[in-house]
């Protein structure tokens, strides 16, 4: 169903590239039918190169879906890198003032702002709902919160920086991989469980799907992603969670491009 292709971020299948490529097969001996009768075959031409075509881009799809899954660099072991690019210490200077000017404007502005700490902080969750780079995403805030070292909801100028480069669209994937694990462990726990997954489905699907189609979804999700089968997803085992278009589509943003 559409709605597991939205959450797993499912791409082309080696089973629709067969298929395409037994079609291929048999318009190939069609071909040499109407060649042997001396039919005029130059429209099946034009047919046959567009379905080659077709055919090729879709099995490059594929290779690349496969090759997907190695092209992310593994965290483990990288610590100490993924914290310096939270730090702000891969931007450049002008990147750096650009975040400050960003979160001036957004402090001073009252549209974001943090009802337990209004000098100091903005809202992740108001940022989520209304900041133009985080609109059509529903995960926004809670990508956002992730930043928060008080793990109150709150960003401060230093969680500010750490939002403002990793969720670049040069952000790194690791560490978008670990925001968004963070955005998925709705209890905090550690983990991203099967409760975790329920609620977070329910915000990126909205009310267009059944509790019974959200259940279902998850158990695949589990099926497919928790390697040790333990009944939940660790960083690791999430890291595989996240297709391309989860990366583009939700842990990309541009915090204060406008002023570059």
């Amino acid at each position: 169903p559409e709605s597991t292709r939205r959450a797993m971020g499912c791409c082309c299948s080696k089973g629709g590239v067969e298929d395409a490529e037994a079609r291929e097969a048999r318009r190939e001996r069609e071909r040499e039918r109407r060649r042997a009768t001396g039919a005029d075959d130059e429209d099946e031409d034009d047919a046959v190169s567009s379905s080659r075509a077709r055919v090729q881009a879709w099995q490059m799809e594929a290779d690349e879906a496969e090759e997907e899954d190695d092209a992310h660099p593994e965290p483990d072991g990288l610590v100490g890198g993924l914290d310096e690019e939270r730090a702000g210490k891969w931007v450049s200077k002008s990147a750096r003032v650009a975040m400050a000017r960003a979160f001036k404007e957004a402090l001073y502005s009252g549209k974001y702002r943090f009802e337990r700490d209004k000098e100091n902080a903005l809202s992740a969750r108001r940022l989520g709902e209304n900041h133009p780079q985080c609109r059509g995403n529903p995960l926004a805030g809670r990508i956002l919160a992730s930043f928060s070292e008080k793990r109150d909801g709150g960003l401060r100028a230093k969680d500010w920086i750490a939002a403002c480069a990793v969720l670049h669209p040069d952000g790194s994937y690791p560490n978008k991989a670990r925001a968004g694990f963070h955005a998925y462990d709705f209890d905090g726990d550690g983990v991203v469980n099967e409760k975790d997954l329920i609620a977070t489905l329910r915000l990126i699907l909205g009310d267009g799907v059944s509790e019974r189609q959200v259940i279902h979804i998850v158990d695949q999700l589990k099926k497919k992603f928790d390697e040790n089968n333990d009944g939940v997803l660790e960083e690791k085992e999430f890291r595989a969670l996240l297709s391309k278009d989860d990366i583009a589509q939700r842990f990309t943003m541009d915090l204060y491009g406008k002023f570059m």
